[in-house]
């Protein structure tokens, strides 16, 4: 995270407006033609045998099944009425349409009157939103923030101040009478951000990848106690994340264009390493147009997905596939795609080369090739092809 996202010294900083997902599982060969028996397994404590007891009604959907095992009140439901909330199949603790959890994709059969046969359930994941601010979800008239700071997309960048709100949004407007409108909903990503003209009235969701959005609030700190400061800094991804003098922790990114010449923005893969081009570009008017003699400054290079061990110039950590455009990042904490992390361990210091992530030894001599495409130290394994490191 760069320096241009805290202000104020320690009396204020800015905190991401991030999605939160809910995933839930919505049955696809379940009718109103209730089978007589539900088999659950690989779902812990709720494996069993269960009967089919009633059908709530035609408007809600409700299968209730109570589980054979007398010493529990456990019942399962279905919702076959899919139009009405996507609920997937649940559990419930005495067979009213209280939800305590969901069941897994694998392991659910029923049984049909007439039949011995068990037939797999066929489910789909269904993912809904949230947005969190300040590690609370936004709900009506609980967004602390006045003013947003969007840096992406870059064609809405800008400082956006509170001007309305009401019990099912919150809208910033900037100098431009543009209204980004935090939307304290459930639904789609689409459904979460929205931009809106001012003086035409148009409207439309801010993106539908979050990857391409990144809204940051300001924060008062000065409000808050050292200890809650502390605590308040430390549990959320916040930008500044340190209260005292010293430096805080940071990632250094770099916002640029890509050579469609070389490369399409489908060829970027976040956690991937990225090359110089040999073109730079500064940004005018939320474009990116050639550098020239006279620019001494912010000039950026664009990448391309291959190179040289002398071309090597950072990892992708974000991909703009509206404006064909990438952030990578050269130093501080960040993610590396890698085919396997097994082959790694936490503490492990690694190095790009050919494409390749691998380990630097003892025994390695620090060629000026390996300080150069040197990426960090592995800090954590996130999952099977993600690796998590810090370069200092």
């Amino acid at each position: 995270v760069t320096n241009d996202k805290i202000l104020n010294g320690n009396m204020m900083t800015l905190l991401p407006i991030v999605p939160v997902v809910k995933t839930s599982f919505v049955n696809i060969n379940l009718t109103d033609d209730s089978p007589k028996k539900m088999k659950v397994e690989l779902n812990g404590e709720y494996d069993g045998m269960y009967t089919f007891e009633y059908f709530a009604s035609v408007s809600s959907g409700f299968h209730h099944y109570k589980k054979d095992d007398s010493e529990t009140d456990y019942y399962v439901c279905y919702q076959s009425n899919h139009g009405r909330d996507n609920l997937g199949i649940f559990v419930s603790p005495s067979g009213d349409d209280t939800i305590i959890d969901y069941l897994n994709e694998e392991g659910i059969s029923v049984q049909y009157d007439g039949s011995n046969e068990w037939i797999p359930v066929v489910l789909a994941v269904h993912k809904t939103y949230n947005l969190m601010f300040n590690n609370s979800i936004i709900a009506p008239y609980n967004l602390s923030t006045r003013t947003l700071h969007v840096k992406l997309p870059v064609e809405y960048k800008g400082v956006y101040t509170r001007n309305r709100s009401d019990t099912g949004f919150f809208a910033f407007k900037n100098d431009n009478d543009i209204e980004c409108i935090i939307n304290n909903v459930t639904g789609s990503i689409g459904d979460l951000i929205h931009i809106r003209n001012t003086k035409t009235s148009e409207e439309h969701g801010i993106s539908d990848d979050m990857n391409n959005v990144e809204i940051y609030g300001e924060l008062e700190l000065s409000k808050y106690t050292d200890d809650d400061k502390q605590s308040l800094l430390t549990s959320v991804k916040c930008v500044e994340t340190m209260i005292s003098n010293n430096n805080p922790n940071t990632t250094i990114t770099h916002y640029c264009p890509i050579e469609e010449s070389m490369n399409n923005i489908t060829d970027f893969v976040i956690g991937s390493p990225v090359y110089l081009t040999g073109k730079v570009y500064k940004c005018v008017n939320n474009k990116f147009i050639p550098s020239t003699a006279t620019d001494t400054t912010d000039c950026i290079c664009s990448v391309k997905t291959n190179g040289d061990w002398n071309e090597f110039v950072g990892i992708c950590v974000r991909i703009d596939a509206k404006n064909k455009c990438v952030t990578f990042s050269s130093g501080g904490d960040y993610l590396v795609r890698v085919n396997d992390t097994s082959c790694y361990k936490i503490g492990d210091e690694v190095f790009v080369d050919e494409g390749e992530l691998k380990i630097l030894t003892g025994k390695t001599a620090l060629t000026a090739q390996i300080r150069r495409t040197t990426v960090g130290i592995v800090t954590s394994i996130v999952n099977k092809n993600m690796l998590a490191v810090m370069k200092s």
